[in-house]
């Protein structure tokens, strides 16, 4: 019987994985920046956000394997899914460093669920036969930083600069007091 190497739920797989991976290291280049600029963290503070994230992360896996046994393993990635994706508009009112740590930890418990998950049906939905699409898998999850900056040169000066200036609309739009005429993307913008 021939198995065709790429059907629709492996195709998905892939997809939301790499979108997901890209966003992942979108915001991780961009939230040091405004850490520091605009909420005035310390290297340490920042350290702790970017660090919350694994720590999270490493903290969900040892749990996913039984909540995929549990639960299912497509119900507990897509949940993981829509959760780590809803999480973004936490951005929103995050305004301090505690609720941007909270945050972050918060996304990588999905995270870790996801990765776990995906990893999962990613084995059970590959033949034995064809290994290498396991591979490609794998290959796909670090294309998303890989394609930042393919990224960057279509879509403007920097992917972490694009983070950036939504994290500072967010911020400007809850404290209209600040002045946005001195913030690193208006420099960089002006270039």
């Amino acid at each position: 019987m021939h198995e065709r190497i790429w059907n629709r739920n492996f195709i998905f797989l892939i997809s939301s994985n790499f979108l997901m991976y890209i966003t992942y290291y979108a915001i991780l280049s961009a939230l040091p920046l405004y850490l520091v600029n605009d909420l005035h963290a310390s290297e340490v503070q920042v350290g702790f956000v970017v660090g919350a994230y694994t720590i999270a992360s490493v903290m969900a896996r040892p749990f996913s394997g039984f909540m995929l046994d549990r639960f299912g393993r497509r119900t507990i990635f897509l949940l993981a899914l829509i959760i780590y994706s809803l999480l973004f508009a936490g951005y929103f009112v995050a305004l301090t460093i505690t609720g941007i740590l909270l945050l972050r930890f918060a996304q990588g418990l999905t995270w870790g669920f996801t990765t776990v998950s995906g990893s999962t049906i990613a084995v059970d939905i590959i033949p034995v036969s064809k290994g290498r699409r396991y591979r490609l898998f794998c290959l796909v999850n670090n294309a998303g930083d890989v394609c930042r900056p393919c990224y960057r040169t279509i879509c403007g000066p920097s992917v972490g600069i694009s983070c950036y200036v939504c994290f500072r609309m967010c911020h400007q739009r809850c404290k209209p007091g600040m002045c946005p005429g001195n913030s690193y993307a208006q420099k960089v913008f002006s270039r």
